[in-house]
C-alpha cells in the first residue's frame, strides 16, 4: 500500500523490540514511521492481532522448469495468503541454480512476477551432485543470500566442510538438508510400527541424526554457522541441544507439518501425508514441541514443496515426497503450540518473522521505525476450510479441513511506493523534454554561436533534468539487456551494421557525388545523419540511466530496482519505454545537428557533401 495510513486500534505484537500491547502504527512512504500527516488514512484493527510479516527460509516455487507444480506468482500469491511478506526460494529448480546466469533468470521471473519478497538461494555444489562446489565468490556477487542442495545431502564431509569455510569466506547462510542417502534408498515411511504394518520401506531417524552430528561437528572446527533445515527426529533435537549449549553456531527449523503430525496419520496410504523426512513418531513430534519451546529450534519453515495432482494419484512408493504449506502454516502452528499453551502469541511470531529475519540478515520481521512496513493482521478467532488453495498444486494434507486462526490481511511496504515515485519522476521528464522541444528552434542557434541568455540556461537545465529523470526506463532497459549474452550479440551486431552503413554512405558521396542529383542528397545526408546518431543515442540513454539510479537514490536511500521498472512496465505497458526514448531523442536531435553537424562534421566533411 502507498502513501501514508495510521493501523488503529490492534494489538500490536513485535518480539524485535518485546512489543505487545494495543497501540497505533504509522505507515508513511511504505516504512514505519513515528508520525504522519493529519490526512493520513485509517485503518481500524479493532480485534485483530498486528505483527510483523512472516519470513519463510524453505520455499520450493519450482520455476524455471516445472511450472506445472507452481510459478513464482502463484507460489508467491499463496505466500501473501498465508502472511509471509519474504521468502526463500530453493535452488532445486531445472535448471538448477548453480551459477549466475540461472541466477539471473530466476532474478529476472521474480523482479516481473513475484507478490512478495524472494531471496532466491543457490546450490552448494554443481547440479546439487555433492561433487564439486559451484561458483559460491560469483554467486555471493550476484546478490545470493543462501547456499543449500535441499532436496539432496552432500555425502562428503570434505566437500561440506569446504562449503562452510567459502561461505563464511563470502557472507553466505548455508542450509543443509540432514539425509545420509545410503539408509533411504528403499524408504518411503518413517521406520517404525507403522512401516511394518503398512509393508512400506523403512527410513530410519539415524539417516538424520548422522549428518546433523557431522554437521555440528564441522560446524565446530570451522567456526562456521549451520542451519539445519526441517529437523524431524528426537535424538537430532538433543544433538542441536547439546550442540547450542557448547556454543557451536548451528540453528534448526521445523515445519508446521512435523508438529502437528505422526506417521499414523498414513494409515490410508493417503500421498498427501508424504513427505522428505517423513513424518516420525509421536515421541519425535513431542521432542520437536519441546525443542520449539526451550529455544532449541529457532524457526518454523513451511517447506512448501508443490506437487500436481497427476504426480500424488499414483501408487504410493512412486509418489513424490512432499507437501504445500504456505496458507496453512500459521493456523496449523497456532493450533498446536499457542491454543495448547505450549509457548505464547509473541514467540510465535518470533518463530516465523523476526528470527529467520535475522539468521538471514534481512530487513524484515521488526516494525521499528524505518523499518520496511511489512506486516500482516491477524484474527486469532477467525475459522474457515480450508478448500481453495491458491498455489497451483493442492497436495495438503489439510484440504477440506477447518481451520482456526487466520491471516486476514498482508502488507508489502516498498513495492509499490518505489513504483509510484518512477511514474512521478517520468511523467517530469516527458514534460521537461516537451518544454525543450518546444523551443529548440529558437535555442539551437544560440547554443552553436554560444550566445546563451538566462532563459536559455533554464533551458539546458530543464534539458538535463528530461534527460536524467527521463531515460530511468532506458537506462534500466539496457542494463538488464546487457545482462544476456544473446542480446550483447545482437546490439554489436546492430552497432557493426550501422557503422558500415555510415562508412559504405560516405564512400559512395565520396566517388559518385558527380552522379548523385538534387533529391538524393538530402536522402544520403539524413541516413548519415541517423547512422551516425543511433548508435551513439544508445550509449547516451545507458549512461544517463545510471545517473537516474543516483538521483534516485538521493531521494529514496536506495537505488532503483528491476522489480520496480518492471512493476511499472507491467502497469503502463512499454508506452514509457517508447515516450521517454522518442523525448529524449527528439530534444537531442535538432540541438546536435545544428551544433555538431552544421559545424564540427560538416566542416569535416564538406568535401564528401558539397
Amino acid at each position: 500500500m502507498k502513501g501514508e495510513f495510521i493501523v488503529k486500534n490492534a494489538r500490536v505484537i513485535d518480539p524485535s523490540r518485546n512489543i505487545d500491547k494495543v497501540c497505533d502504527v504509522k505507515v508513511r512512504d511504505g516504512a514505519f514511521a513515528a508520525s504522519v500527516s493529519k490526512s493520513a488514512k485509517i485503518i481500524d484493527a479493532k480485534g485483530l492481532i498486528l505483527a510483523p510479516g512472516f519470513v519463510d527460509l524453505h520455499t520450493h516455487l519450482r520455476e524455471p522448469g516445472q511450472t506445472s507444480k507452481e510459478t513464482v506468482e502463484t507460489g508467491t500469491m499463496a505466500a501473501a495468503a498465508g502472511g509471509y511478506t519474504s521468502i526463500v526460494a530453493m535452488p532445486n529448480t531445472s535448471p538448477a541454480a548453480d551459477n549466475t546466469s540461472t541466477i539471473r533468470l530466476i532474478n529476472d521471473i521474480i523482479d516481473e512476477k513475484a507478490k512478495v519478497r524472494v531471496y532466491q538461494s543457490a546450490c552448494i555444489t554443481e547440479g546439487r551432485s555433492g561433487e564439486k562446489l559451484a561458483p559460491l565468490g560469483s554467486l555471493s556477487d550476484m546478490g545470493v543470500r543462501a547456499i543449500t542442495d535441499d532436496g539432496a545431502c552432500i555425502q562428503n564431509a570434505e566437500i561440506m566442510r569446504n562449503a562452510m569455510q567459502y561461505a563464511k569466506m563470502f557472507g553466505l547462510f548455508v542450509m543443509d538438508h540432514c539425509q545420509d542417502m545410503s539408509l533411504t534408498a528403499s524408504g518411503q515411511i518413517h521406520e517404525g510400527e507403522w512401516s511394518v504394518r503398512l509393508g512400506l520401506g523403512g527410513w530410519p531417524s539415524a539417516a538424520e541424526d548422522i549428518i546433523v552430528a557431522r554437521d555440528i561437528v564441522l560446524a565446530d572446527s570451522t567456526k562456521s554457522h549451520i542451519h539445519l533445515q526441517h529437523i524431524s527426529s528426537a535424538f537430532s533435537v538433543d544433538l542441536i541441544r547439546q550442540a547450542k549449549k557448547r556454543g557451536v553456531s548451528v540453528s534448526a527449523e521445523a515445519t508446521p507439518h512435523h508438529l502437528a503430525l505422526t506417521d499414523a496419520c498414513l494409515k490410508d496410504f493417503d500421498t498427501n501425508f508424504k513427505m522428505c523426512p517423513p513424518l516420525g513418531s509421536e515421541a519425535d513430534r513431542k521432542a520437536l514441541i519441546k525443542g520449539v519451546v526451550d529455544g532449541t529450534i529457532e524457526v518454523i519453515a513451511t517447506d512448501h514443496a508443490p506437487h500436481t495432482e497427476t504426480e500424488k494419484d499414483r501408487e504410493f512408493n512412486l509418489a513424490p515426497f512432499g507437501i504445500i504449506g504456505l496458507e496453512t502454516a500459521f493456523s496449523v502452528c497456532h493450533e498446536v503450540l499457542v491454543r495448547s499453551n505450549k509457548i505464547d502469541m509473541a514467540r510465535l511470531v518470533g518463530l516465523m518473522s523476526t528470527r529467520p529475519a535475522q539468521l538471514l540478515g534481512i530487513e524484515a520481521g521488526s516494525l521499528a521505525e524505518g523499518m520496511p512496513a511489512d506486516f500482516v493482521l491477524i484474527d486469532e478467532n477467525a475459522e474457515y476450510v480450508y478448500n481453495k488453495p491458491l498455489s497451483r498444486s493442492k497436495n495438503s494434507p489439510w484440504l477440506g479441513s477447518k481451520l482456526r486462526a487466520r491471516v486476514v490481511r498482508t502488507f508489502v511496504g516498498l513495492l509499490c511506493v518505489r513504483t509510484a515515485l518512477h511514474i512521478i519522476i517520468c511523467l517530469f521528464g516527458s514534460a521537461a523534454a516537451f518544454a525543450v522541444w518546444a523551443r529548440c528552434g529558437r535555442f539551437a542557434p544560440r547554443l552553436q554561436s554560444f550566445a546563451l541568455k538566462p532563459s536559455d540556461w533554464l533551458l539546458l537545465g530543464a534539458l538535463a533534468c528530461a534527460v536524467l529523470l527521463g531515460c530511468i526506463q532506458a537506462g534500466s532497459l539496457s542494463k538488464k539487456m546487457f545482462a544476456h549474452d544473446e542480446c550483447k550479440a545482437v546490439f554489436f551486431y546492430a552497432v557493426g551494421y550501422q557503422a558500415v552503413l555510415f562508412a559504405a554512405i560516405m564512400l559512395f558521396k565520396r566517388f559518385a557525388a558527380a552522379q548523385i542529383n538534387f533529391c538524393v542528397k538530402p536522402c544520403l545526408r539524413g541516413l548519415a545523419m541517423g547512422a551516425g546518431w543511433a548508435v551513439p543515442m544508445f550509449f547516451v540513454l545507458a549512461l544517463l540511466g545510471v545517473a537516474v539510479a543516483f538521483i534516485t537514490l538521493l531521494l529514496t536511500g536506495e537505488p532503483p530496482r528491476h522489480q520496480d521498472i518492471v512493476s511499472l512496465l507491467k502497469k503502463c505497458g512499454d508506452a514509457p519505454t517508447l515516450v521517454l526514448a522518442g523525448c529524449s531523442i527528439i530534444v537531442f536531435a535538432p540541438i546536435c545537428e545544428e551544433l555538431l553537424f552544421r559545424s564540427l562534421l560538416y566542416r569535416l566533411t564538406k568535401g564528401f557533401f558539397a
